[in-house]
């Protein structure tokens, strides 16, 4: 698989080459609009955070879903590591002092 481009479009996201400009993809499976999306440095991961309080890690080259995160409070933002194996991921934690964030 070449170079990808990713378009978010409301909840989902559409995986596109980046040399002929057609769709490969059209990674759907969110309940809720798309929000925040990280993609791996080697390209072959993407985490999508959308306001349903969820957190999908799929495989960009066929759309198949890695592993599914859901929080009461919600997710803030996603993001991976250099080498593309670990993921960071920050929610909301609402304190009597204010919003913050927790990573996991």
């Amino acid at each position: 698989m070449g170079a990808c481009a990713l378009r978010l479009g409301g909840d989902s996201i559409v995986v596109f080459d980046a040399e002929s400009g057609k769709m490969r993809h059209d990674h759907a499976g969110h309940a809720h609009q798309l929000q925040v999306v990280a993609l791996s440095t080697d390209a072959k991961t993407v985490a999508t955070v959308s306001d349903g309080r969820d957190l999908q890690v799929r495989d960009v080259s066929d759309g198949k879903e890695r592993r599914v995160w859901r929080r009461e409070r919600g997710f803030r933002s996603a993001a991976f590591s250099p080498d593309g194996k670990t993921a960071a991921l920050a929610e909301f934690n609402y304190t009597p002092r204010g919003d913050r964030s927790r990573f996991l």
